[in-house]
This record gives C-alpha cells, structure tokens and sequence, in this order.
C-alpha cells in the first residue's frame, strides 16, 4: 500500500499498477480513493470507468463516465468510452446518440466517427456505416485501412466493381499488407475476374506463405474458374499447413471425388 493513503498522486500509481497487474478490485479502490481527494479531477474518474468496465460493472462505469462529462464536457475521450461501452454491451441505439451528440461538438474528430461506424457497422445498418466511413475516408484519405472497410461493405451490397477500385488505391498506399490483396480476390473472383483474383492472392501469399486460408481461397477461384488441377494443388497445400481443419479435409476429398481422383 501507498505510504500516504490520502495522496493522490500515490493512489493514481497504485491503481494503475494493479489495474495493469489484473488486480481489478484493488486497483478500484484506489482509483475511488483518487476521486475522493480530488473530485474535480477527470483522470481518475476515466481509470475508475475503465476499471468498473473491466469486471463488468457496466453501470458504475457509465455513471463514472458521466460525472465526468458533466466536469469536461469537451473531453472526447469520456464521450468515447461512454459510446464503445455502451456499444460493447450492444446498446447500439444508445451508442450511436452518444456519438452523434460528441461529433456534433468535435466534427473533426475521426475518432469518435470511427466509434460511430462501428457502431452503426455493429448494428446492422451498413448504408449509414458505409456513410460514416466515407467521412473518414475524407478527413484521412491516406488510410489504407479505411479503405478496406468501405470495399468489405461495397462487396457485402455485390458492388465488386468498386470495391475492386477502392482496394487498388488502399494497396498504393500500403502493398505490405495482405488482408488488402485477400480482400481484392475475393472482389474480383465475385465478379468472375478469375485472373486477377488469382493474381491478388498469389501476391497475398507472397507476404502470408503459410496461411492456409489464402490457399483453401485460391483454390476455390481456380474451381470456379475450371481449372481443376490448380485447384487440387492449391487445396492440398492448404490441407498440408492445416492438417487437422475438417473443412479443408473435406474440400480436398470433394474435389478429388468429383475429378476422379483416387483421395
């Protein structure tokens, strides 16, 4: 324990070391300690809030949070806890309002529309999750990642087409990351582009060459596509990295059936 319980510096070091160690209880007594000393304080009230949050009490965090708010009412990052919690707990009609109201008064927050989008993206409503992403995509065009959300929902609406462009400028921007090439197969063999989604997850494995999932991928365009023995061996390679998948056995005891291949 702190040499001087009543200090609050000490207290805020304790609570963040047991919060950081998995001593959740502890780690809320002192943070509640904190508050008691300076009650006017937003800092511990926000490691209070994500401590409560943490075990699971949901409405002592919220509550914490708002009596923050009421103390800053321009600290983003309360409005942004209070909306992924309420979102966490699949409040999202609450979420979303909590959002809206704080992107009202920081419009430039890409954050907090992230928070938004997610939300919507959680609730269902791609369109206004589509849209939101959209916005972001403006504040911070040099986000590749971004970029990637947008196509996964243009593919998820059958628009491949633009989804396909939409990944082509993320890979301009960042040709490291394979989830950007997986992705743009999986638009262009959609849309019946079976070369270039070939080529998209062949460029994938050069960065993953161990994931199963990218082979099982470009072996179910090689299918499509009628080329049975590409698609035989990119299936067995698939199975060889992950012998023990069920589906993967499966896939390959399919194909090799259906081709007239002793299994």
């Amino acid at each position: 324990m702190a040499r001087n319980p009543g200090d609050f510096e000490a207290r805020m070091r304790l609570g963040t070391a047991c919060d950081e160690l998995g001593r959740s209880d502890e780690a809320i007594e002192n943070f509640e300690a904190a508050v008691r000393i300076r009650p006017r304080e937003v800092s511990p009230r926000s490691m209070l809030a994500e401590a409560y949050w943490h075990v699971g009490e949901i409405d002592k965090a919220l509550e914490t949070i708002r009596a923050g708010i009421e103390l800053d009412p321009e600290n983003t990052d309360l409005w942004g806890m209070e909306g992924a919690i309420l979102a966490a707990n699949r409040r999202y009609d609450e979420a979303i309002a909590v959002f809206r109201k704080a992107i009202d008064a920081n419009p430039g927050d890409d954050l907090l529309r992230m928070g938004l989008a997610r939300a919507l993206d959680e609730s269902g409503d791609n369109e206004a999750a589509t849209a939101e992403y959209e916005k972001i995509e403006k504040l911070d065009p040099g986000d590749p990642g971004i970029k990637l959300r947008i196509a996964t929902r243009m593919i998820g609406r059958d628009d491949f087409e633009a989804a396909a462009v939409k990944l082509r400028e993320a890979i301009r921007l960042d040709d490291t990351d394979p989830d950007l090439y997986r992705t743009l197969g999986s638009a262009l063999g959609l849309k019946g582009d079976y070369e270039g989604a070939v080529n998209a997850y062949r460029r994938a494995l050069r960065l993953e060459p161990k994931d199963a999932g990218l082979y099982a991928a470009l072996g179910e365009v090689y299918q499509d596509w009628g080329k049975p023995d590409e698609a035989i061996r990119a299936y067995t390679r698939a199975y060889k990295l992950e012998p023990d998948d069920p589906d993967l056995m499966g896939d390959l005891s399919d194909l090799l059936i259906e081709n007239g291949r002793p299994e």
